[in-house]
């Protein structure tokens, strides 16, 4: 007689209360407030790192120590990330800023910090397609992956992002 071999499903840990998460959310967000310095901010990184650990490790999302430290890791790659951005637009600034008189210094200045505050105010889809793109230098499709849609979606995202920094650059809008 054959071995016969029968599934059986072992519940993660995850399955906590939503009392449980609303408070292992609320302790994650101390950290990541005193972290950040923005409750906005904190909150945005708070649910990243539960979905992270959910995506990538579901069966101890619920740790506390590894949700610092994915939570620490994740603020790093943002801090990361917009550090990049910044010496991009400075860069771009100080090629523009050789070609034009020193008077017109200050002025190339000011739109660096412009199209800072101008990417700033985007949505945070549009920001994230829009920062993947030029900074990071992803393709379509890998930016589609990483924010988990369609390729025709980050297409439109990257075009209105492009849209709205053109606009608030030549209207000051």
């Amino acid at each position: 007689m054959p071995l016969r071999v029968v599934p059986i499903s072992i519940p993660p840990r995850t399955h906590l209360a939503d009392a449980d998460w609303a408070r292992f959310a609320e302790n994650l967000l101390g950290f990541a407030v005193a972290l950040c310095g923005s409750r906005h901010e904190a909150e945005d990184l708070v649910q990243q790192t539960i979905a992270t650990l959910l995506a990538k490790r579901p069966a101890c999302a619920d740790h506390r120590g590894l949700a610092r430290i994915t939570l620490t890791r994740l603020y790093l790659s943002r801090r990361r990330a917009h550090r990049r951005l910044l010496e991009r637009l400075r860069s771009v600034a100080c090629r523009r800023a050789r070609k034009v008189e020193e008077s017109d210094r200050v002025e190339v200045r000011d739109e660096a910090m412009m199209a800072k505050e101008a990417i700033d105010s985007l949505p945070a889809r549009q920001r994230a397609a829009l920062l993947l793109r030029v900074v990071e230098g992803l393709s379509y499709e890998a930016i589609a992956e990483a924010l988990e849609c369609e390729v025709g979606a980050v297409r439109a995202n990257l075009h209105l992002a492009r849209m709205k920094v053109r606009s608030r650059l030549e209207g000051g809008a």
